[in-house]
């Protein structure tokens, strides 16, 4: 009888720190900087969670944990991609690589080729079966706005045509005040 109660009590920490059985994976995406620019590497980290509640992620008050155990129909989940989607434009696949140190982090780098609303969302694992809105609730969907190129400023950079043409000038008015010095009477 002893080694019984040892045994449930060693067992009920552990099942506790287990993720739901039925759990499925969700995620929590960022994207730096939070509003990136046309042409500009932005960097997609994903965090890989289990769900200990019935909300969604972004969901203040739900109970979501950093996992790293997770297994799919081939083994285990040795990769994820995510793919960038803008109306017109073919989407954009972004590899995320697991990071060393934390196997619940994930990182990937995109460059948007045009400003806009964007969706972000993972396609490996997919959830494409659980529709827009279940995936949003996952994490696995999020939306950024890419703002256009900064337009160049006079005070950024020196136009090397208009330096060039100012030297004609500046050498006509030095020979203009240096003759005009020279002509001068003493009194």
């Amino acid at each position: 009888m002893r080694p019984a109660l040892v045994a449930t009590a060693l067992l009920i920490p552990c099942l506790a720190l287990a993720a739901p059985a039925d759990a499925a994976m969700a995620v929590r995406m960022v994207v730096t900087p939070s509003a990136p620019t046309v042409g500009v590497p932005a960097t997609l980290s994903v965090v890989t969670l289990a769900p200990f509640t019935q909300k969604c992620v972004d969901d203040p008050t739900a109970d979501y944990r950093p996992w790293s155990d997770w297994h799919g129909s081939s083994g285990p989940l040795d990769r994820l991609v995510a793919q960038a989607a803008h109306d017109g434009l073919a989407p954009i696949d972004v590899p995320l690589i697991r990071r060393g140190d934390d196997p619940t982090r994930w990182d990937g780098a995109v460059v948007f080729p045009a400003s806009g609303e964007w969706a972000l969302r993972m396609s490996y694992p997919s959830w494409s079966q659980a529709g827009p809105s279940a995936e949003a609730c996952a994490g696995a969907r999020i939306t950024i706005l890419v703002l256009d190129r900064l337009p160049a400023t006079a005070t950024s950079s020196t136009d090397p045509a208009r330096s060039s043409a100012l030297v004609p000038l500046v050498a006509v008015l030095l020979a203009f005040v240096w003759l005009s010095r020279r002509a001068r009477v003493p009194v």
